[in-house]
């Protein structure tokens, strides 16, 4: 039987920039699934990139995963879901949000299990 762990990271007000980041200790999961629903675009051609990148303790930096974990980019409201293994110990979900006076609200949820 497997634990599971379910993280939710939510804007309640529009979104300019964001960095979300996922508590110390969730690591060593084998599966993770990350789900950004969203639920309010605005502005003149906005886009939304979202890329999950993880600590790492020797070099004290944030990477990005051997095979980037990314969302399509997002120019309307909706939701995606994206899979991947691995989990170590602390997650950040780096946004990039273009356009012309872009705002964006969204949920990030991750979903983990061993």
């Amino acid at each position: 039987m497997s634990e599971k762990n379910y993280f939710v990271f939510e804007d309640g007000q529009q979104v300019r920039s964001a960095t979300f980041n996922v508590p110390k200790g969730i690591g060593e999961n084998k599966f993770c699934v990350a789900v950004v629903d969203v639920t309010i675009v605005a502005g003149t051609a906005p886009t939304l990139d979202i890329e999950l990148v993880f600590w790492d303790e020797a070099s004290q930096r944030w990477l990005s995963f051997p095979t980037p974990v990314t969302f399509t980019q997002i120019t309307a409201a909706g939701r995606q879901a994206i899979e991947f293994q691995s989990v170590p110990n602390r997650l950040r979900a780096a946004c990039v949000i273009g356009g012309t006076a872009p705002e964006f609200t969204f949920t990030l949820a991750l979903h983990t299990s061993r």
